[in-house]
Formats: structure tokens, C-alpha cells, sequence
């Protein structure tokens, strides 16, 4: 379980090319804490703590040809960092870009070795 983080601590960077840009899970509840949920085709964010009816979850792909990918990743300490390619809401005529998640999480440097075992067993 973690929850989005805008910037990440310079002792806690783990992807230091990853692009300023913020990739916003879920731009309607910005403090809501989420399940990372890692198989075979990608990440996913799920929302914990929900009403019935109402769950978000928002995906990412290893799949080249998707939308919404996952192009890097990394752990350090608390924190766990994505690159992923989508559509920026804020510029969508350019297409998909870079952008960054950042994740607070006590399970950080797990979530980003079991993407790593994962990604690496395809």
C-alpha cells in the first residue's frame, strides 16, 4: 500500500533521469492511499478504503503498444519511483509522454523488485 507523493527527497531519488512531470493517479482524490498491485501485465493502483460502488484503479502496462505503460522503475528506502508513458491531461495534443508516479510506501524496495522479477520473466 502506498500513497502518491509530488516530489521526492533527494536522498530517495532511484530513477534520477525520471521526468518532472507528475503522472496524477487519480487527480480527484490526490491523498487517498492506493494497493500497488503488480502481475503479469503490468501495475496497477487501486484505491483502498472505498464505498461500495466506487472503486478507482488506474493501470499501467508492460506491453509496448499500450497507452498507458510502464517504462522504468526503482525503490529507495521508502520510496518508489515509476516512469510511465500516458497522455499528459494538461498537453493531450502531444500524445503519450514521460511522466513520473512517485509512491510513499514501507514496501517500496518489495514493489519494485517484484515488478523487476515480473518484467523480467516475460
Amino acid at each position: 500500500m502506498g500513497r502518491q507523493i509530488s516530489e521526492v527527497p533527494s536522498d530517495k531519488i532511484s530513477v534520477p533521469e525520471a521526468p518532472k512531470a507528475t503522472c496524477n493517479i487519480n487527480p480527484k482524490a490526490p491523498d487517498a492511499d492506493y494497493w500497488i498491485a503488480v502481475d503479469f501485465f503490468g501495475v496497477r493502483f487501486v484505491s483502498v478504503g472505498t464505498q461500495p460502488g466506487t472503486l478507482f484503479q488506474k493501470g499501467f502496462l508492460f506491453n509496448e503498444e499500450a497507452v498507458e505503460r510502464v517504462l522504468i522503475w526503482g525503490a529507495n528506502q521508502n520510496v518508489v519511483q515509476f516512469v510511465v508513458s500516458t497522455v499528459n491531461p494538461a498537453m493531450p495534443h502531444v500524445g503519450r509522454v514521460p511522466m513520473t508516479i512517485a509512491m510513499h510506501s514501507p514496501a517500496a524496495v518489495d514493489v519494485a523488485y517484484a515488478v523487476h522479477l515480473i518484467y523480467s520473466m516475460k
